[in-house]
């Protein structure tokens, strides 16, 4: 069944973000790892990567580098290849590409992209699956904001593929619009681990942040121990962005969106309907007091119910959702 307010398989053609492919299609699988800026790589289209992969068509790129298309001439499979930038030293674009590849390895999940090697060819390179579709970002810049009923579906979708990504120990950390793909036949797919981390492990010191700052959970910015709330708060202000077409914090410049994400309510909701109260427990300052990643599914559930069923959809219906959401887990198959 087709996500409520868009037709994913009938999308005309746009432009990605970073960078557009052969066939001019736009991509989720763009390299803006955090990093202000882009880069520009030395390589063309035509050319074999480790002796295995022809690079076939630009995907992406950004401050990390450039993602490509790319036929594994082995396998005879299209695939997804990142180019780490040039600005990394050798030993730093080894250690990016590997704690990239090796958060995304330990988890098995539909909602998460697969990677499938690491080669050398001047410099590292990571080796993906090919993902169709386009990212929530760039349906959003195409089409606008979306229904709340398609948020609650992909919100559902995002839910299931972090508690993968939690019972594995990691916590993703980069949770956004760019970092969503959402893919032919209404998979979505969470991509770019490229800053995952170990939960309970203290992240980059505040002068060092990478990542989207207007998306940022208050315990990132500050630097301390990073946990499953980090994830639940970026997911809340994905949601918020996905169906008012901006983020919840000032994203004028990195200082505002870090100032307001520490210090500042989100901003008044015009769009959010019955998902304004999830959305508000999901962005509180306070992590033991955000609201866990099972019960934003179970609330999130409880509102795409009812609005299939024609029930109550405003702000009250989802405050119940809220208050009764306390119950058993979201699992990857509770689809």
């Amino acid at each position: 069944m087709a996500l409520d307010g868009w037709s994913f398989a009938h999308l005309p053609p746009e432009r990605a973000a970073g960078g557009q492919d052969d066939r001019g299609h736009g991509t989720g699988q763009q390299a803006d790892g955090g990093r202000p800026g882009g880069w520009t790589s030395g390589r063309l289209s035509g050319q074999l990567i480790a002796r295995r992969y022809r690079l076939r068509g630009r995907l992406g790129s950004g401050g990390m580098g450039v993602v490509w298309r790319a036929d594994d001439e082995i396998l005879r499979r299209p695939v997804a290849v990142k180019e780490v930038s040039a600005e990394d030293v050798a030993e730093d674009a080894f250690r990016l590409v590997l704690n990239e590849a090796r958060a995304a390895a330990q988890i098995d999940h539909p909602g998460v992209v697969r990677v499938y090697d690491i080669v050398a060819d001047e410099r590292p390179w990571l080796v993906m699956e090919l993902l169709g579709g386009r990212t929530l970002a760039e349906l959003m810049r195409s089409h606008g904001p979306v229904l709340t009923t398609t948020a609650a579906t992909i919100g559902m979708r995002l839910a299931e593929a972090l508690q993968a990504i939690h019972r594995a120990g990691l916590v993703h950390g980069d949770v956004k619009p760019g970092n969503v793909q959402v893919c032919d036949g209404d998979r979505v797919v969470l991509t770019d681990f490229g800053i995952a981390s170990v939960i309970g492990q203290p992240v980059a010191a505040p002068e060092m942040i990478v990542g989207s700052p207007a998306y940022m959970s208050p315990e990132r910015v500050h630097g301390t121990e990073m946990g499953p709330p980090a994830d639940v708060f970026s997911l809340g202000a994905t949601l918020y962005a996905a169906v008012e077409g901006r983020p919840p914090f000032d994203n004028s410049s990195p200082a505002a969106s870090i100032a307001a994400v520490l210090h500042d309510p989100p901003r008044p909701a015009e769009r959010v309907g019955p998902l304004w109260p999830i959305i508000q427990a999901m962005l509180v300052k306070e992590p033991r007091r955000r609201m866990e990643l099972e019960q934003v599914w179970l609330a999130l559930q409880a509102v795409s119910a009812r609005h299939r069923s024609g029930g109550e959809t405003g702000e009250r219906g989802s405050r119940r959702a809220v208050a009764g959401s306390r119950g058993r887990p979201a699992t990857g198959g509770d689809r």
